[in-house]
């Protein structure tokens, strides 16, 4: 069984040589131990110009035999659009994923790999995920509260129906893709990720997966990602309409229709996000179109109004 573990990199600088040598030690763990998995790394490059980067791309293609080198087609195209380059060249049987800035947990990687394994008809696999801080705080994530899962069924691998999935996955994102092992042949019936997406294109990837399968659940840590750092999905780019531009997609698309009411309070719940967010930074006229907005989604709920004038009184106040 080949596997592929796909990372976007442009200039993440030392954190990647920490991704990588997490993903050669998962390696090298699940090949001791299932002589019959192949594990590549994948580095997708998306334009990195700082000398530590490229450095450090010179010494890995030296030094590290399993990692492959690509480029994405267009330099700057997003993170997407480097992943599909890098599942294109991966030729593997299941795909997984982490981000330059992150690491995997290699019990948590061979928990995923033993379950496809030994259940052939798995689609896709995913398991929690960690949140380390820059204060040393670590919280445990998941798409399932951890002391739900153990309470109703121990540690044991747990099937999710699509519909049962995909009712969970339309709310926030809570899916954290470095956790993710997928089937290269789901990937291509989905139609890998949305290019026209600059943030939340692995929320839509999963909540699309629930319409061809539903997925198992190992209730292990695998992915550990970092709060604090700078990073697209924590820069000002969460100021822009572009982070609920993939739940509006969700939204308009029929085939998502039986969640709708779950999307419709996802996108109310950005919206009010976003909202204090331009509160916060000042923002008065985003203020205004961003709780506008979610007022026009919710009609039903004048508080959204009250709170948005509540914030431009106390956003004008800090000007004077």
């Amino acid at each position: 069984m080949k596997i592929a573990i796909i990372t976007p990199s442009l200039n993440p600088g030392v954190m990647l040589k920490e991704a990588v040598d997490s993903v050669e030690v998962g390696r090298q763990q699940v090949c001791r131990n299932h002589p019959n998995v192949e594990i590549r790394h994948v580095i997708v490059d998306d334009g990195s110009d700082d000398r530590e980067t490229l450095r450090l791309y010179e010494e890995l293609e030296r030094n590290k035999p399993h990692i492959e080198f690509a480029q994405s087609g267009m330099l700057r195209s997003g993170p997407a659009a480097a992943r599909n380059v890098g599942i294109r060249k991966s030729e593997a049987d299941w795909i997984g994923f982490l981000d330059a800035d992150d690491r995997v947990d290699p019990d948590g990687l061979e928990a995923l790999v033993a379950l496809a394994l030994k259940n052939p008809s798995a689609q896709w696999i995913f398991g929690d995920t960690e949140e380390r801080r820059e204060d040393g705080g670590r919280t445990r994530k998941g798409v399932f509260a951890a002391p739900v899962v153990e309470a109703a069924c121990g540690y044991a691998p747990t099937f999710i129906t699509p519909g049962a999935l995909r009712r969970v996955l339309a709310g926030p994102p809570r899916m954290f893709l470095g956790g993710v092992l997928v089937r290269s042949r789901l990937l291509e019936k989905v139609g890998c990720f949305r290019e026209d997406l600059i943030v939340g294109e692995d929320w839509y990837l999963t909540l699309s997966l629930t319409l061809y399968s539903g997925g198992w659940h190992v209730p292990v840590i695998v992915g550990v990602f970092r709060r604090g750092h700078s990073s697209l999905t924590q820069s000002s780019r969460n100021l822009r309409w572009s982070c609920v531009k993939p739940t509006v997609m969700a939204l308009l698309d029929r085939r998502f229709r039986s969640e709708r009411r779950v999307l419709r309070w996802t996108l109310l719940t950005q919206l009010v996000n976003l909202r204090q967010r331009a509160a916060n930074a000042g923002r008065l006229g985003r203020i205004v179109s961003v709780g506008g907005a979610a007022w026009l989604v919710a009609p039903e709920k004048p508080s959204l109004l009250r709170d948005m004038f509540g914030d431009l009184r106390r956003t004008w106040s800090k000007r004077q």
